[in-house]
C-alpha cells in the first residue's frame, strides 16, 4: 500500500541510502542485464538490440585526425589483458549510471 511505500522510502532517505530509496520508489532493480532479455513488455527489442541501435559500428579514423609525433615521443606501451571475467567482475560492482541497467 501507498503508506508502506512512503514509510520505507522516508526511512531509507533519512539513513542516507538515496539510491536504494529511489529504487524502492520506482521499483527498479540493479545488476547486470541479460543481453537476450526483452527491454520491456512494450517492445520486442532485446537489450543487445537496443545497445546495437544506440552504439553504431566503429569507424577507422582518417589520417588527418591522428596526431603525428616522432618515434622518441611515443609513450611506452603497456601490455594489459582484459577478458570477460574482468569485465563481469567490474560490471557487478558498478552502481547507477544512465542506460538500461543503470
Amino acid at each position: 500500500d501507498r503508506d508502506n511505500v512512503v514509510k520505507i522510502f522516508t526511512r531509507l532517505m533519512l539513513q542516507g541510502k538515496i539510491r536504494p530509496a529511489v529504487r524502492w520508489l520506482t521499483e527498479r532493480v540493479g545488476g547486470v542485464l541479460d543481453p537476450g532479455e526483452k527491454m520491456s513488455s512494450d517492445t520486442d527489442m532485446s537489450v543487445l538490440d537496443m545497445l546495437k541501435l544506440k552504439h553504431p559500428d566503429s569507424k577507422v579514423p582518417s589520417q588527418s585526425a591522428l596526431y603525428k609525433c616522432k618515434d622518441d615521443e611515443i609513450p611506452v606501451w603497456e601490455d594489459v589483458e582484459v577478458n570477460g571475467s574482468h569485465v563481469l567482475q567490474v560490471a557487478r560492482m558498478i552502481q547507477g549510471g544512465a542506460g538500461p541497467g543503470g
